[in-house]
This record gives structure tokens, C-alpha cells and sequence, in this order.
């Protein structure tokens, strides 16, 4: 519990300074790669399943909930996006603004 709590705090703090602006085109970079594998026949070791917002997120607990907490802050569109296709992740969208962050979300 407290190791969540303590990464919570690092990056309310950190996140904002380290932050950049991306348009929508970098942030769709992994997506478009799975599309353009997928279409070619490559499967991806480890591709994304429901609840997941990234490949990356599926190699444990704690990265599942700091690549959810980076895409909550940095890529907003892009996690609303895909919580209309997946309700498990919708469930931990809704976890993040409501839990974490009090209901803020950003644009």
C-alpha cells in the first residue's frame, strides 16, 4: 500500500516537470506498429490483452498501474479511446479520476 502511495506522490510531483507535449500522432506510435504487425502476420510476444493499456503493462502489477497513471496525464485521449472498446480498463480509467486524481481529468 505504501509503495503506491510513495509512487503516487513521486510522480504528482515529478510528472508535470518531466512532461512534453505530443501531438496525436506520436502518442498512436505502439498502436500503429501492432496494426502494421498484425497486417503483416508478425505476432507481437506479450500483445496487449483486455485491461491493458500497453504491451509494457502486462510485465507486472506495478507497471500496469504506472503506464495507466502516465497515459491517464499524458495521453488522456488516447486511454479514452480505448476504454469504449475494453471495460476492464474503463474500470481502472474510472479508479485514476476517481481515486487518484478526485475526479480531475485532463485534456
Amino acid at each position: 500500500m505504501y509503495k503506491i502511495l510513495i509512487i503516487t506522490l513521486f510522480a504528482i510531483i515529478l510528472l508535470p516537470i518531466f512532461a512534453v507535449t505530443v501531438d496525436s500522432s506520436e502518442s498512436n506510435e505502439i498502436e500503429e506498429f501492432e496494426n502494421w504487425a498484425s497486417d503483416n502476420g508478425i505476432t507481437i510476444v506479450g500483445a496487449i490483452g483486455a485491461g491493458y493499456i500497453t504491451v509494457y503493462s502486462t510485465k507486472s502489477d506495478l507497471e500496469n498501474f504506472a503506464e495507466n497513471f502516465a497515459y491517464y496525464i499524458v495521453y488522456p485521449n488516447v486511454f479514452r479511446e480505448k476504454i469504449q472498446t475494453d471495460t476492464l480498463l474503463a474500470e481502472k480509467y474510472e479508479f485514476m479520476r476517481d481515486k487518484i486524481f478526485s475526479g480531475l481529468e485532463y485534456q
